[in-house]
């Protein structure tokens, strides 16, 4: 891997570019993972991003190889709770696995350590498309915002945000009247990411506490005046 990051800080001359395809096809072909923590990384995919941001005119071979992963991930319909939920919808472990989460994990034979590891690694199949700041992943992020997974689902919306897609809007808020109200929040806080004044709607639809829908309102508002705001607001 050290090889890889040396090859990713080079310029984007032929010599570079044929370096990271040679090392994204032995990735590749050999399955080659890095551990990050508890988080297994596709090395194919790491090498992917770089070639993709490059913008090298045949890159399509390493964009739908990541796109592979981020379907794969949405088939998966990893549970987005490990435990069970308390009246006001926040996880409690001391009332023991989520039955949903239980049984996906049961389905693959894995523990909960080892599950709620791989449940991460689909997130993070979202998050690294979301990396490549390519207008490509739009329609994708648009489809993980009708799957079930609220993680997934939150790594779209920054995905969608960085690439001003105000058009996707509506469907975030779709996302959100489908969810319980405190997994709704979430994609409510990561649609702050967003810069244009229409999102704001998105506090009122997926945010239904009041204190909390005000106080990220307030903030919102706050950054889009400072000095960063963006010129298209």
């Amino acid at each position: 891997m050290d090889a890889m990051q040396q090859l990713v800080k080079l310029s984007p001359d032929l010599r570079a570019v044929s370096a990271l395809r040679g090392a994204f096809d032995d990735a590749r072909v050999k399955g080659l993972v890095e551990a990050s923590g508890s988080i297994k990384w596709r090395i194919s995919q790491l090498i992917a991003v770089q070639l993709v941001k490059l913008g090298i005119a045949d890159d399509a071979a390493y964009f739908d190889h990541l796109v592979r992963y981020a379907r794969e991930a949405m088939a998966a319909a990893p549970p987005n709770h490990m435990f069970r939920r308390d009246e006001n919808g926040v996880e409690n472990k001391d009332r023991g696995l989520d039955p949903a989460f239980a049984n996906w994990c049961a389905k693959r034979g894995l523990g909960p350590g080892a599950c709620l590891h791989a449940t991460s690694e689909y997130a993070m199949d979202i998050n690294l498309l979301v990396s490549t700041h390519d207008r490509r992943t739009i329609p994708v992020f648009r489809e993980v915002l009708k799957t079930t997974s609220k993680t997934m689902m939150t790594m779209a919306i920054y995905g969608l945000a960085d690439l001003d897609d105000i058009d996707s809007i509506p469907l975030v808020a779709e996302a959100c009247s489908r969810l319980p109200p405190e997994d709704a929040k979430s994609l409510g806080l990561s649609a702050t990411a967003f810069r244009h004044p229409s999102a704001q709607i998105l506090f009122d639809v997926c945010i239904s506490n009041p204190e909390i829908r005000a106080q990220t309102k307030k903030e919102w508002l706050e950054k889009q005046a400072g000095p960063s705001a963006s010129p298209n607001k």
